[in-house]
């Protein structure tokens, strides 16, 4: 089970209007990975929008480790240096 149920008020999903606002600027030939379950609606979302190759499960984002292009989501704000820190050692990551 995902440790988004941690703190009922640090799950904030990200909204079907907002995946159409950034829509443009993910690349859908690549293999997307959303680790921060929440309600369990960001593939259907994605899908919706075109892109074929999403993972998303209801499982711990630190214990998880898919093949993936590209990491997009919104973690737990609680949550955000230990996930950082993850996306900075098991992946190369790009912050602009």
């Amino acid at each position: 089970m995902s440790f988004t149920c941690d703190k009922s008020n640090d799950n904030y999903t990200t909204s079907k209007k907002s995946w159409e606002v950034i829509k443009q600027f993910i690349p859908q030939d690549k293999i997307i990975w959303c680790p921060f379950y929440c309600d369990g609606k960001q593939k259907i979302y994605l899908n919706e929008l075109g892109f074929e190759k999403v993972i998303h499960e209801d499982k711990d984002f630190f214990k998880s480790n898919p093949e993936c292009d590209l990491i997009v989501d919104n973690p737990p704000f609680s949550k955000m240096k230990n996930v950082i820190l993850i996306l900075v050692v098991q992946y190369i990551i790009v912050i602009k």
